[in-house]
C-alpha cells in the first residue's frame, strides 16, 4: 500500500470503514501529513468555486491531522472551515455538531484568537461558527485555560452576538456559559432571552435557573 493507494481507499469509503488505509497512515505519520494536507488543499480548491468534492477523504484527512495534532495543517483547515454555500456542513455531515468542536480544541487549545477568527464572521457555515463555540471548553476541561478567562471571552462574544442581533451565535454562547456555570452573565443571558435571540424550545429560562449554581461559583456543570 501506498499514501496514494491509501488516499484512494479513504475516498472510496462510503459503507464501509477504510481501516487498512487508516492504519497505514497512522503507521506513515510524517509521510502523511503533507499528503492529508493536499486533500485539504484540493477541497478548499473545489470549494471555492462553489462545488462539493467527490469522496470521503476530507473528513478522514480532517480526523487523522486532529489525532495526529499536526499544526502545520491549522491554516489550511480554517481555509476549509470558511468555504461557501454550506460545503463543510456537507462535507462533515453530523461531525459538524459531534466532532468538529473537539477538533478545533486539539488545534486551538488556549488560543481564543483562533477561535475569534471563525465565530466572528457571519458569513461563516452556522454549525463552523458554534463548533468554535463550544470548542472553548475543551481546554478549560484539560487545564490549559481559566475558568474566568473562558467566561470573559463567551461575555464579550454574547454581549456583541446580542448588538448585532446574531441568533445564530446566541445559543451556542449560552449554552456553554450554562455548562460553566457563569453566574455572573446572567444579566446577559437573561437579556438575550428578553430580544427573542435564544431558541426557547433549546434552552428556556426554566433551564437558566436549574444550570445556573450560585452555590457553587467556581464549578462547572460539564467540566
Amino acid at each position: 500500500l501506498s499514501l496514494d493507494d491509501a488516499i484512494r481507499e479513504l475516498e472510496a469509503a462510503y459503507h464501509v470503514f477504510p481501516e487498512r488505509a487508516l492504519r497505514f497512515c497512522q503507521s506513515q505519520r510524517e509521510h502523511a501529513i503533507p499528503r492529508l494536507i493536499e486533500v485539504l488543499e484540493h477541497t478548499v480548491r473545489v470549494g471555492q468555486n462553489g462545488a462539493v468534492p467527490e469522496g470521503n477523504a476530507t473528513i478522514y484527512a480532517l480526523f487523522l491531522l486532529a489525532e495526529f495534532q499536526a499544526a502545520a495543517a491549522v491554516p489550511i483547515i480554517w481555509q476549509f472551515l470558511k468555504l461557501p454555500h454550506d460545503i463543510p456542513d456537507k462535507l462533515l455531515g453530523d461531525a459538524i455538531t459531534e466532532d468538529l468542536p473537539r477538533i478545533l480544541a486539539i488545534f486551538a487549545g488556549p488560543r481564543l484568537d483562533l477561535l475569534d477568527e471563525l465565530i466572528l464572521d457571519p458569513a461563516l457555515n452556522h454549525w463552523v461558527r458554534s463548533a468554535a463555540v463550544h470548542a472553548c471548553g475543551y481546554p478549560v476541561r484539560d487545564g490549559l485555560l481559566s475558568r474566568q478567562d473562558a467566561i470573559l471571552w463567551l461575555q464579550k462574544h454574547l454581549t456583541e452576538a446580542i448588538r448585532r442581533r446574531d441568533a445564530s451565535l446566541t445559543d451556542p454562547l449560552v449554552n456553554v456559559l450554562l455548562d460553566l456555570n457563569a453566574n455572573e452573565a446572567r444579566p446577559q443571558i437573561e437579556l438575550a432571552f428578553q430580544e427573542g435571540l435564544v431558541d426557547e424550545e433549546m434552552v428556556s429560562l426554566e433551564n437558566v435557573n436549574d444550570e445556573l449554581s450560585p452555590d457553587s461559583p467556581n464549578e462547572c456543570n460539564n467540566p
